[in-house]
């Protein structure tokens, strides 16, 4: 692949889980392709981890597993692969720090 989106996906991941697929994404990737995503800001976030529905804003009538994650975390995971950041920011909420968005390249 050219590029992969995970948009409102790792959410979902456990940092293990998370280190494992930067692995397979990376091995799908043609060279220099991009891997785009974003994960829930933990500094935003009062727990690590939680199994929560969010009413009124990404209901769906089961509690689901979410994952926050600090920005130093995902750039610790990321830098045991061989991915380089090209892009980083924060995005979303009332301070426009809810999402930290990363764009890497193989």
């Amino acid at each position: 692949y050219d590029g992969i989106l995970a948009w409102r996906v790792l959410v979902h991941f456990t940092p293990k889980d998370f280190e494992k697929l930067l692995g397979k994404v990376y091995d799908a990737l043609e060279p220099y392709g991009r891997f785009a995503f974003n994960m829930m800001n933990r500094e935003v976030r009062e727990v690590d981890n939680e199994w929560v529905d969010f009413p009124g804003e990404y209901y769906m009538g089961e509690d689901r597993f979410y994952c926050y994650y600090r920005e130093e975390d995902v750039r610790a995971i990321i830098a045991k692969t061989k991915f380089r950041i090209i892009d980083f920011h924060k995005e979303g909420g009332k301070h426009f720090d809810k999402w930290l968005v990363f764009v890497l390249e193989k």
